[in-house]
């Protein structure tokens, strides 16, 4: 042993031997290093997938729910009167069977529905045995505390879950719920569940009771006597995200062998590094320094592209929706979205609102201020306009010029024509001068309205000429004010 130690303290005398040997040992220390942070990296990669899948699954589950409690609120609305019926005549198995294939036509997913009374129980009786302890439990909680939580319902025919919509006949108050199967939520865990991941809703009240899978609800899996979630399986989980209105959160879980095999694989990599680092020292060193480098420079400017390339895109399409003068819609993004809202109108029986306006004798306020302040004076009415349309929903568009176009959805005549005087009546409290203007000593507008429940075969474009002649009438008749047309309750135009 001293004869050992003897040799090796005499060739670390040699400063070649020594610097090489100080070498070796940073070399084996940065493989070393490398192969723990491709670790770290990986693992930290599916955290972020995880916290993204969830995030997003979480945000179209709720998106969901919305969806469709409003759906079925504007159901209950348009068939109020066939639901009221079923009350009075419960045994009217045509009249039940009709309201089921009209609730079809609103959901492809909808599964079946029933009408509870004060106490729980269901107007319609279950012969068919599609209504389960759960859903009265439910029926009766929301009865009781108005609160709605949804959550899986083992039906012996199929997996379901309720929506809730409270209402009053009679002075009597009633619970119209609708049920609806998995198939939708199953598509939608699995369209977001990453690679090597597994995407569950459980519910955490119940011990991690597995509700539904990216294949479909518990009740399509096989070969499991217990439904909870497995120690194993709670070990694995990566992010998880309670959902809003229900009992649910959503767990992401990694395979079982994702981090071991990858750590497996990853280590004999190291250990094939390392020792090609002993056989080649220096060169291998440097070589494996400058990929590692041009790897991070690489992966540096990828990620600083796609940043350009997104900010450029969301630009992009600011610009091609946005009137570059007043920030107002254009009129491309008004025409495009108009027959959505126009489709929507029609699907759900609303009114749908088209107010024009245009400024009273601009071309004499740009003679006599010049173009620059009738700039101004079109920013200052279109934020006039913002502030008295509030609504996310509402389209405030610059159409032309001076000429602007207003659609909103879900407003009555009454309260149209009001929000419509009560924008040209702020719009002279601006104050802005207009010497020139032979009605007013400040800058006013006139409006033409128009309200009507549109049918899908109806023509926008007929709508849109009688609001544009209701806008010259109101010129016609001295400015300044709305002549308004109420099509909502008469025959449409022709």
């Amino acid at each position: 042993m001293h004869v050992v130690f003897s040799t090796i303290r005499r060739q670390l005398r040699n400063p070649i031997n020594l610097v090489s040997l100080v070498m070796l040992l940073a070399l084996l220390t940065s493989s070393i290093w490398y192969t723990l942070d491709n670790e770290a990296v990986f693992y930290q990669l599916h955290i972020t997938q995880a916290q993204q899948a969830t995030k997003t699954v979480k945000f179209k589950l709720e998106e969901e729910h919305k969806d469709k409690q409003w759906l079925t609120r504007v159901f209950l609305q348009n068939n109020r009167a066939d639901i009221e019926r079923l009350i009075r005549e419960p045994e009217n198995d045509s009249l039940y069977n009709a309201i089921n294939i009209k609730l079809d036509r609103y959901f492809p997913d909808f599964f079946n529905f029933n009408i509870a009374r004060e106490d729980g129980s269901p107007v319609v009786d279950d012969f068919d045995g599609k209504l389960g302890e759960i859903c009265i439990a439910d029926l009766r909680r929301f009865q009781r505390d108005g609160e709605e939580q949804t959550r899986l319902h083992p039906s012996p025919l199929r997996y379901h879950y309720d929506i809730l919509n409270r209402f009053t006949y009679d002075d009597r108050d009633y619970i119209l719920f609708v049920s609806f199967d998995f198939a939708r939520i199953a598509s939608i865990l699995r369209n977001a569940q990453p690679d090597q991941h597994r995407l569950l809703l459980i519910d955490k009240r119940h011990d991690y009771l597995i509700e539904v899978l990216d294949f479909g609800s518990r009740k399509t899996m096989r070969n499991r006597d217990d439904y909870h979630m497995t120690d194993e399986e709670r070990a694995s989980i990566l992010y998880e995200r309670q959902i809003a209105n229900s009992q649910w959160h959503i767990v992401d879980i990694h395979e079982k062998d994702l981090f071991t095999d990858y750590n497996s694989i990853n280590r004999m990599h190291g250990a094939a590094l390392s020792l090609t680092l002993v056989l080649l020292m220096l060169i291998a060193w440097r070589l494996l320094h400058r990929y590692d480098e041009k790897r991070k420079q690489m992966q540096k400017r990828l990620v600083t592209r796609n940043r350009k390339i997104s900010r450029l895109n969301e630009e992009l399409l600011q610009t091609s929706i946005t009137d570059s003068l007043t920030g107002l819609y254009n009129r491309r993004f008004f025409e495009e979205t108009t027959i959505v809202k126009w489709g929507i109108a029609a699907r759900t029986n609303q009114v749908i609102t088209f107010v024009m306006l245009d400024v009273d004798h601009f071309k004499l306020y740009n003679d006599t201020y010049g173009h620059p302040a009738g700039d101004e004076c079109l920013r200052k009415l279109s934020r006039e306009m913002s502030k008295v349309y509030t609504r996310s929903i509402d389209i405030i568009a610059r159409y032309g010029g001076e000429e602007f176009i207003i659609v909103t959805i879900g407003i009555n005549y009454e309260e149209s024509l009001h929000l419509a005087n009560k924008l040209l009546h702020n719009i002279e409290a601006l104050h802005i001068k207009h010497e020139a203007s032979p009605i007013s000593d400040y800058v006013t507008v006139s409006a033409g309205l128009t309200c009507i429940v549109p049918a899908l075969d109806d023509s926008i474009e007929k709508v849109i000429q009688r609001t544009d002649a209701a806008l010259y009438e109101a010129k016609a008749l001295g400015r300044n004010q709305t002549v308004s047309c109420d099509l909502s309750d008469e025959q449409k135009p022709a």
